[in-house]
């Protein structure tokens, strides 16, 4: 007997542990339930079902809890699917500019392509040119070495004839004397 009063004294404990469990959150509404925390009401409501003690007004309270949970859940879900949408939204239009200004400049290179050939034809004419230069200003310098080379050498020749001449002048001149001498002498 003293058993069966300890066992109804546990039961009791029990029942109220659960209610003061499910009245703390069935009355905390201010911010969403997570799901675990409906779980556990969900696993208390049923727990307080099977006990003899039923309090209907705690079980109200759960159900409108629950009831509050799930429309919290579904207000985030609908915010959650409206956020998709709008970000599919914009991604879309971005890509719709991206495609745009991509065509742009698709346009514009391609605009630019005649252009471009004309560039590198009008490149290519004065590297000729300048190729063309090189190569007469390398033949007119070659050409002007040959001058200075040939110059050089009738300036060796010129100073051999005058040291030539010049001897040959002073022999000249010692043979006029040495003849004068000997008519005056």
């Amino acid at each position: 007997m003293h058993r069966m009063d300890d066992e109804t004294d546990r039961a009791a404990e029990e029942a109220q542990y659960d209610r003061l469990a499910l009245e703390d959150t069935a009355f905390n509404r201010n911010s969403t339930i997570p799901q675990e925390e409906i779980s556990k009401l969900v696993f208390q409501a049923i727990r307080s079902l099977t006990n003899p003690e039923v309090d209907v007004t705690l079980m109200q309270s759960v159900i409108t809890t629950l009831q509050n949970a799930l429309a919290d859940m579904k207000s985030e879900h609908d915010y959650l699917e409206n956020l998709v949408r709008d970000v599919n939204a914009v991604d879309e239009t971005n890509l719709q500019q991206q495609q745009t200004a991509l065509s742009t400049d698709v346009s514009n290179t391609a605009s630019l392509i005649p252009e471009m050939i004309k560039l590198r034809e009008w490149i290519e004419t004065v590297n000729k040119r300048v190729e063309e230069y090189n190569t007469v200003n390398d033949q007119e310098i070659e050409a002007a070495k040959q001058r200075i080379k040939a110059s050089e050498r009738e300036l060796e020749d010129a100073k051999e004839r005058m040291s030539t001449d010049n001897m040959d002048s002073v022999l000249d001149y010692a043979s006029w004397l040495a003849t004068w001498g000997r008519i005056k002498g």
